[in-house]
């Protein structure tokens, strides 16, 4: 809008200023203020006819504001003399002035050599030739002439002030509706980019200015010109590659122009650098002037990339041009104008894992490692962020260390203006146990103490605790943690968690404790650990007090007299109570239970106590919680091994009854802690190792018995005919029998019977009797039914027999035959179906299926009834059973 035009009309022009959000300066001790202008062409009537909105900005310089200054008088004299902050903003003036007043000024580590740089908050004019001219936006139609002489010179004469035109912001709208500018500008660019580097570069920062507002972007999507500007990088990195090879051979040459050896010599020439002749040199000059040049392209042309990359589709087309590539092509770089621009991209384009894997794939762990450190704050703080994206990786974490990162990133941990970042990528790093025990090598671990230590306030910086509770996983770090400041470490942690409270830097004493290496240091604080126990509310600190006193299972520590002391006994009771704790601090009293058990002493006073009813009536209540049944497992396996403890959980618990259950849960560690539980259980105790053992059986050859089960029923389905779908109860009545003989003839109810069966007998005639020997046949699994043919039972001994004597067989069966009339009371109706058996024809006499009905519809017995709990233990089982 020009003012001119409403000189005359000044009564009718409306302009209203309406104030925005306030922000402090980067750098500067000042206040930003955002504000909007807007104004408003007023008819004769005084109805608005032309309108126009501006955003623009107000800095504030606070020149004398210093430590001493007092921020509430200092905030009323800025809201009072700047109109554009309303006085209803006071209180966030007076904290932005507090956030200025004591924000620290940039520190460097000290290591860095050199002075800082700064980074240029704008692209500074790229034309090599400065115009000395200014741009006039009524010449534009001679400014688009020029660009279509043959003179170079004219055409980046023309190309530079329609340039110095766009990097004003109020012209681009008037630009933008001058098609014939737009539309020479990406002609040439399109037609003549490579001819000349000066006028591409100085077209490609026009499009970068409209780049800078959204609504522009449309225009250089129709005139295609970020994908016409990925195409030039492109260009421009292989040619700049070409250029440095050619500058390399020059002064490669020049080594080889030495001394050489006398001849017949053997010795190798001696390359010893000489002057560069007056050509080379030149040459080398000419190349080097173009790659600066060319870096003022790439910049710009980054730079317009990345504006345009705000839109998610168009980022993806780039991805797809292989933008990636180019962008780790330009970290060989050295400008930090033009690498922060990289960095910035690649940091854009990392947070999706397909450019992150490429990113990986083209080793840019490696080619980023050069900048870190590096004199340029800026560029350093965004290749760590880059760094701090891609580490969530593994493989990137261990690229990382092995190109040396770890101590430079340990370095910057002086760096106040790099610390948190630095900390966060040491944190991620300290994820992997393989690169835990690369800290002890480094400094870390004094830096992070003194840190934690002497942090002010209340609490430590999370990213600080973080990373000191990984390390402290570590035997070897938490040792130097505990060696610190003269074995003083342990002592200043603790004091600093029990003065505040701190459940993180409990957390962190907590880790350190579960070494056997560090379990020594804690003796002297077995006491306040005991009392804290009593008497503690906080629960997130109790937990880690009760994990840190769960760990310290060695001997030195008299568990029976801290137990009475403190009362504790009553206390665990309490906490196991369902409902009482939460389900990590529940957790970590089982773990304590478990750490004290190891102790005779005390495994006896926690049994007598009943702590055994409560955790079997815990395990039915946190079924679903593998950790806690794990727990509680290990809880029963450290008590076996007392006489009085074991004694109570055989006999007068149901135990064994759910450990029983538990060898067959999904969790594989609680089947292995469990099943070092029953194995102890079977050295103490006959009738129970049996049961085991059966079990074990029964769990090893279930899936060859349901294999065998249906492959035989499917073969009696199909030579029975049809019509035995609609019919299933027939195949158990009288019909079955005649469509079906076993390879001995034998009939299908000894068929039956012997499937069935847990061993095979040759018997035909005597009634069901047990046909297994424990002290015969292992109950482990390891024989099969298959297998187990050629044994033969003789008078109570399962003995393996030969099929061709037949002698030993007679002798053997009509010993077992009059053995079994005798003990079942028969007078002599006696048959394969047992109908001699006094306990009747719905009897099944077989060792797993002893307390069973049998259905003589239904080849398989009917399951044993279960409990409603997870584990399906029927207590009755075991419990009820005389033998018991």
């Amino acid at each position: 809008m020009e003012e001119p035009i409403y000189a005359d009309d000044a009564k009718y022009l409306k302009k209203r200023t309406k104030g925005g959000a306030i922000d402090v300066h980067p750098t500067d001790k000042a206040l930003i203020v955002n504000y909007e202008v807007e104004a408003t062409i007023l008819s004769d009537q005084g109805n608005p006819m032309v309108g126009e909105k501006k955003e623009s900005k107000r800095i504030i310089k606070l020149k004398n504001l210093t430590p001493d200054t007092n921020i509430h008088v200092l905030a009323k004299e800025v809201v009072k003399k700047c109109s554009l902050i309303h006085p209803s903003k006071l209180a966030e003036v007076e904290q932005l002035l507090f956030y200025l007043q004591n924000r620290k000024e940039s520190t460097l580590p000290e290591n860095y050599v050199g002075k800082k740089k700064t980074l240029s908050d704008k692209l500074e004019n790229p034309n090599i030739d400065d115009i000395n001219e200014t741009a006039n936006i009524n010449d534009l139609d001679d400014y688009a002439e020029m660009l279509y002489e043959d003179d170079i010179k004219t055409k980046i004469r023309g190309s530079a002030l329609i340039l110095q035109l766009a990097r004003n912001p109020d012209n681009l709208e008037e630009l933008f509706q001058n098609e014939s500018i737009i539309n020479c500008l990406s002609r040439v660019l399109k037609e003549e980019w490579n001819r000349n580097i000066e006028v591409t570069t100085n077209i490609i920062y026009t499009f970068f200015c409209f780049s800078s507002f959204s609504q522009f972007h449309p225009l250089i999507a129709h005139y295609k010109v970020g994908n016409l500007t990925v195409q030039i990088v492109e260009f421009e990195l292989k040619r700049c590659d070409t250029w440095q090879a050619e500058i390399d051979r020059r002064k490669r040459g020049t080594m080889d122009q030495g001394r050489r050896p006398k001849t017949g010599s053997k010795k190798n020439v001696e390359k010893t650098p000489t002057k560069l002749s007056p050509e080379d040199e030149k040459t080398i000059n000419e190349l080097q002037k173009l790659i600066f040049k060319q870096e003022q392209l790439l910049r710009v042309a980054f730079y317009l990339l990345l504006n345009l990359s705000e839109d998610i589709k168009v980022e993806m087309k780039m991805v797809n041009k292989k933008i990636v590539s180019l962008l780790i092509q330009a970290l060989n770089r050295d400008n930090p104008d033009l690498l922060i621009l990289v960095v910035s991209f690649l940091k854009k384009l990392s947070l999706f894992i397909e450019n992150k894997n490429q990113m990986r794939e083209e080793k840019i762990v490696m080619r980023l490692a050069k900048l870190i450190p590096h004199e340029q704050e800026d560029l350093l703080n965004i290749a760590l962020r880059l760094y701090l994206n891609l580490s969530f990786d593994s493989i990137v974490r261990s690229e990382m260390i092995k190109v040396g990162l770890l101590p430079r990133l340990v370095n910057l941990l002086n760096n106040e203006n790099q610390r948190i970042v630095s900390t966060c990528i040491l944190y991620h790093l300290s994820i992997d146990d393989s690169s835990k025990e690369m800290f002890k090598f480094t400094n870390c671990v004094e830096l992070l103490m003194k840190m934690i230590i002497e942090s002010p306030g209340e609490h430590v910086d999370l990213e600080l605790v973080a990373l000191g509770i990984n390390l402290a996983l570590n035997s070897k770090c938490a040792v130097q943690m505990i060696e610190y400041s003269k074995k003083k470490g342990l002592r200043f942690l603790i004091k600093r968690a029990f003065k505040f409270k701190d459940p993180l830097v409990m957390k962190m004493v907590r880790n350190m404790s579960q070494h056997d290496e560090t379990k020594k240091f804690f003796t002297d604080y077995v006491g306040l650990l005991g009392e804290t126990i009593q008497k503690e509310n906080n629960d997130e600190f109790l937990i880690e007090v009760v994990g840190t006193l769960g760990n310290l299972n060695i001997s030195d520590i008299d568990y029976e007299m801290l137990l009475n002391e403190y009362k504790l006994v009553d206390w665990i009771k309490s906490m196991l109570q369902p409902g009482n704790a939460e389900d990590d601090l529940v957790l970590d009293v089982i773990v304590l239970v478990g750490a004290v058990c190891n102790d005779d002493a005390c495994a006896n006073l926690l049994s007598n106590s009943g702590i055994i009813e409560i955790l079997i009536e815990l395990l039915n209540a946190k079924q679903e919680d593998d950790e806690i049944v794990l727990q509680i497992v290990y809880v029963f396996y450290q008590m076996i091994f007392h006489k009085s403890t074991r004694d109570i959980i055989i006999k007068k618990t149901q135990a064994p009854a759910y450990l029983i259950d538990l060898m067959h849960d999904k969790n594989a560690e609680v089947r292995r802690v469990c099943g070092l539980t029953l194995d102890t259980i079977s050295d103490y105790d006959e009738e129970l190792a049996r049961k085991i053992q059966i079990e074990k059986f029964r769990y090893h050859n279930s899936q060859w018995l349901e294999m065998i089960d249906g492959s035989r029923e499917n073969d009696i389905r199909n030579q029975m005919g049809y019509g035995m779908a609609e019919r299933p109860m027939e195949m158990y009545q009288y019909g079955y029998s005649n469509y079906y003989q076993n390879p001995d003839d034998e009939p299908l109810e000894n068929y039956l019977a012997v499937q069935d069966a847990d061993a095979v007998t040759l018997d035909r005639t005597y009634a069901p009797v047990d046909y297994y020997h424990t002290e015969t046949i292992p109950y482990d699994g390891r024989i099969s039914p298959d297998n187990m043919g050629g044994y033969i039972r003789n008078d109570g001994d399962l003995e393996f027999y030969d099929e061709d004597d037949d002698h030993m067989l007679e002798q053997v069966e009509m010993r077992n035959t009059q053995k079994n009339l005798h003990e079942s009371g028969s007078n002599g109706n006696f048959n394969a179906r047992g109908k001699g058996d006094p306990r009747g024809d719905n009897y099944r006499g077989n060792d797993y299926y002893e307390n069973e009905i049998y259905d003589s519809r239904n080849r398989n017995p009917q399951p044993r009834p279960k409990t409603s709990n997870r584990y399906g233990v029927d207590s009755s089982y075991y419990l009820d059973d005389p033998n018991y």
